[in-house]
């Protein structure tokens, strides 16, 4: 009977680790695509967050998921993120002006830029949090829908 145990703990602890450190190569390649974007060292970083591979996801988000945001230092156009993309050596389709309305008040998207990177699914969005405050870049990897 000990016996069986000490192979069930055992046969348990090597499926338990496999599947860590699958989900760990999941995020791990969803970072380095993320450290693809390289934005100037005078932005500051907002945030960060990784949701986890799981077998089953929540609250319909997707997974895995991971995200970052920055605050630039001055007001970012259509044609800073393009910048950005090509560096990234990303080609990404733009969906908006990248321009705040005239009469906008509060926070703002102002535009967004999708493309598909190595499976996942990768969006950019550009933020304005006021009339000419500085600019807030979000960048979103999920897991492309299987079809």
């Amino acid at each position: 009977m000990a016996a069986l145990c000490l192979g069930m703990l055992i046969f348990w602890t090597g499926a338990f680790l496999v599947v860590k450190d699958h989900q760990d190569s999941v995020t791990n390649r969803m970072g380095s695509i993320a450290d693809h974007l390289k934005v100037p060292d005078s932005w500051v970083r907002l945030s960060q967050h990784i949701e986890r591979e799981q077998h089953i996801c929540f609250n319909d988000k997707s997974c895995p998921a991971f995200s970052r945001s920055w605050q630039a230092d001055r007001v970012l156009h259509a044609e800073d993120l393009r910048q950005l993309a090509r560096k990234a050596g990303w080609n990404l389709k733009f969906d908006g002006s990248c321009t705040r309305a005239v009469h906008a008040t509060g926070f703002s998207r102002l535009c967004s830029a999708t493309a598909t990177i190595d499976g996942h699914r990768l969006s950019l969005y550009l933020d304005s949090p006021g009339a000419d405050s500085d600019s807030v870049v979000r960048m979103s990897l999920s897991a492309e829908a299987s079809s």
